[in-house]
């Protein structure tokens, strides 16, 4: 048998050593750190083969000045997506997952909403009551997370009068 801490070829994974330490001390930022890579430049292969025809014709790659200043608002995008996701693992570690869910719905509905406010993005009439759906049931959820859906709040509300 393998030693303790080892995938087995049983398992489907190879015989790749990860020891139950490894696997107790990474935690999720560990775990981002490891696979955020991965995932990025599978992203990358994926974009480049579905965007060939427009990446090639593109003047990015002719001009090095835009190229660059291309790399750098994406790297600082990066940066910022980055922040996110260790802030968000660190709200996981004193609220719910769900409450997190919650909070990261919301952020996508203020991206939306400045796209269509700031930038004049369109929004479509089953995309707009898809907006209003999410915001009704975060402010839902936000509502019976406080208590105001089934009494406590009122209760103690008028108990305090």
């Amino acid at each position: 048998p393998p030693p303790s801490g080892t995938l087995s070829p049983a398992s489907g994974a190879g015989a790749l050593p990860i020891t139950g330490s490894l696997r107790a001390t990474m935690g999720p930022v560990g775990t981002l750190l490891y696979t955020a890579p991965v995932v990025a430049v599978g992203a990358l292969g994926c974009s480049a083969v579905v965007e060939f025809s427009v990446l090639s014709s593109s003047p990015l790659l002719h001009d090095p000045s835009a190229l660059v200043e291309t790399a750098s608002i994406l790297a600082a995008i990066a940066a910022c997506v980055l922040v996110v996701q260790l802030a968000e693992f660190g709200l996981v570690g004193l609220t719910s997952s769900l409450t997190v869910s919650v909070i990261a719905i919301c952020r996508e509905l203020l991206t939306i909403l400045g796209a269509v406010a700031i930038l004049g993005d369109p929004l479509s009439l089953i995309n707009g009551l898809g907006v209003a759906l999410c915001t009704a049931g975060a402010a839902l959820y936000h509502a019976h997370a406080a208590g105001y859906l089934d009494g406590r709040r009122l209760n103690t509300a008028s108990a305090r009068r």
